[in-house]
């Protein structure tokens, strides 16, 4: 398997390649986002998302080093974050079919 994932000349913007057989790339975005951390979740709005299909993020913070994981999806609707410490910053995240 092999992911990677690259910045490019401005230090806010993500670029992803994708060379394995997770699948192809069906939709991504950034998404500004803030939270207090577990209990205060994030929804990320996409109708790409689908019971199965494998969903990339990063959180970029400018407060903290922040981590989190994937607690809800919504076939067609959303998938929701829990953040594991709060932060402010963006979700960087793609949908791969």
């Amino acid at each position: 398997m092999s992911l990677i994932l690259a910045t490019d000349t401005n230090p806010g913007a993500a670029t992803w390649t994708q060379a394995s057989s997770l699948g192809v790339p069906v939709a991504s975005g950034r998404t500004a986002a803030s939270s207090a951390g577990p209990g205060s979740p994030i929804v990320i709005n996409s109708a790409a998302v689908t019971a199965s299909n494998v969903i990339l993020f990063t959180i970029e913070s400018s407060t903290n080093v922040a981590a989190g994981c994937i607690i809800a999806r919504s076939a067609g609707v959303s998938f929701t974050l829990e953040p594991t410490t709060g932060f402010t910053g963006f979700i960087n995240w793609m949908i791969l079919a």
